[in-house]
């Protein structure tokens, strides 16, 4: 099953192309800002600039004004949950339902000893974040299911997708592997290998194994604290080695990811919108395996142009590793568009969407005639058929320039330390930098300069996200569907420090 889709990914014909039916900066920088290891004291600590979060919103039209925008303040408490399934997964979601208000039964007592007392007290616990107690009422639960169902039911399933929930969420990640991957293997039992069954299991352990890559790469729960200068070498060399341990489990997303696919597409299941999310969940893995050797050595700034051998509108040749993940996620860009064509009720904004992922995806990687080209179609096309004003003007015309990827976390992003980061109060310590700059039609930022900034902002911060801006791809800026050449964008970036794990 896997190696017919895998035939067709990595370049050879195959049973899947035959559903194909479309084919400068005016702030001079220290090179100490730029780097991981350079550190500044703000918020009364010394903290990493590396985890900083920067999130852009239009500037207030009073540059430099010393209040923070308190609608931007507002919306951080309810900012959890917000980032894209595509980027976190659902490895850790919410639990299906409401969580209960008020009059909770008392979760010490003993809950009927059946199954679906225990579930449901198992799954209250859940939605009260109380994990350790969910698990064990779930391994009572995996008991009774085992003396009254057998070992392979699909009661036995749903203790194990809930299971697989809870110790996840509590950061026990070797032990939630074995349980997404007993979670397949227990479906594989139960419906079959080639049962359409295995996919929602699949997918939860793609994205599982994406979102452990993601929580290794960037060092689990915290970063390492300030060493010695005679330690710095080896400490370098030791993150740079669990960095590259991280990739087994992007390997592993990739596979589920495939093999998911794959089923979906031999049983010819082309309107099922899961399809898309595996797709675009597969498009992240070639992405990020493109940039392995950046991420290893840089896993917050993988990004930089100068670490790049293109960086003009057009990709310059030699750079084989690029190319050949560029084609991988080439090809899935025009898989999810044929699905589409595939599926009678595919709307034109989520056709145009996927045209202009695939103009992003050859933005990322230089080609930048044919990003201009696949933007151009998807403008027409959404015009043409008559879209809302606004739908267009989120794609071609935001009030704030796109940063690419937009699949995966980018430098400094919010979502590269997950949405939980924003629940609750505004934390202390929350500033803005206000920029002006130019960004041109290869999307990218030149004349970069700050405007003004909340008092007490440390150098080291502005000088960091000029930096960041300075090295970023953005979409390119359009006016009616024209590309402009040069663009003024003027922005008040909000910064802070997230309290918890990467992503």
């Amino acid at each position: 099953m896997i190696g017919s889709l895998r035939t067709d990914v990595f370049g050879t014909a195959g049973r899947l192309r035959a559903v194909v039916l479309c084919t400068s900066s005016t702030v001079c920088l220290s090179l100490a800002v730029g780097f991981a290891t350079a550190r500044q004291s703000f918020a009364g600590s010394l903290q990493p600039l590396e985890r900083l979060v920067f999130e852009p919103v239009p500037m207030p039209g009073t540059s430099g004004d010393a209040a923070l925008d308190s609608s931007f303040i507002e919306s951080i408490a309810a900012r959890r949950g917000q980032i894209d399934a595509a980027g976190t997964g659902s490895a850790n979601p919410r639990p299906d339902g409401p969580v209960r208000s008020g009059g909770h039964p008392p979760l010490d007592a003993a809950a009927a000893d059946d199954f679906d007392g225990l579930m449901a007290l198992g799954t209250l616990q859940q939605e009260l974040e109380r994990h350790h107690e969910a698990l064990e009422t779930f391994s009572r639960a995996r008991h009774v299911a085992r003396v009254e169902t057998g070992l392979y039911s699909d009661e036995q399933i749903h203790v194990a997708e809930r299971s697989a929930r809870s110790l996840a969420a509590i950061g026990l990640t070797d032990e939630a592997d074995d349980a997404y991957e007993d979670l397949v293997r227990l479906h594989r039992r139960r419906h079959g290998s080639d049962s359409l069954e295995i996919v929602a299991a699949l997918a939860d352990l793609a994205e599982w194994k994406l979102s452990r890559f993601h929580r290794d790469l960037r060092g689990g729960n915290t970063l390492p604290a300030p060493a010695a200068s005679s330690a710095l070498s080896s400490g370098a060399a030791s993150e740079r080695e669990s960095r590259r341990r991280a990739f087994a489990s992007l390997g592993d997303a990739q596979a589920s990811y495939l093999e998911a696919i794959d089923l979906l597409v031999d049983n010819e299941r082309y309107a099922d919108d899961r399809l898309l999310r595996l797709e675009e969940g597969l498009v992240e893995t070639f992405f990020l395996e493109a940039y392995r050797d950046n991420l290893i050595e840089d896993p917050v700034n993988y990004m930089p142009s100068r670490r790049l051998a293109f960086d003009s509108m057009e990709r310059k040749p030699g750079i084989e590793e690029h190319s050949r993940y560029f084609r991988h996620g080439e090809d899935a860009y025009i898989r999810m568009l044929s699905y589409l064509k595939l599926d009678p009720s595919a709307t034109v904004e989520q056709f145009s969407a996927r045209l202009v992922g695939l103009g992003d995806w050859y933005m990322l990687f230089g080609f930048g005639s044919a990003a201009l080209e696949k933007y151009r179609q998807a403008y027409d096309l959404l015009t043409s058929s008559g879209a809302p004003e606004a739908a267009v003007a989120k794609l071609f015309e935001p009030e704030v320039p796109v940063q690419l990827p937009t699949f995966t976390p980018t430098p400094h992003s919010p979502a590269m330390f997950g949405a939980a980061e924003f629940a609750g109060e505004a934390p202390a310590g929350v500033g803005y930098v206000d920029l002006k700059f130019t960004l041109n039609a290869r999307g990218r930022a030149t004349a970069i300069d700050p405007l003004g900034e909340s008092p007490d902002t440390p150098a080291g911060i502005r000088d960091r996200l000029i930096w960041m801006v300075r090295d970023a791809q953005f979409r390119p800026p359009f006016q009616g569907g024209v590309p402009v050449e040069r663009a003024e964008i003027r922005a008040r970036y909000y910064y802070r420090y997230p309290s918890g794990a990467p992503r």
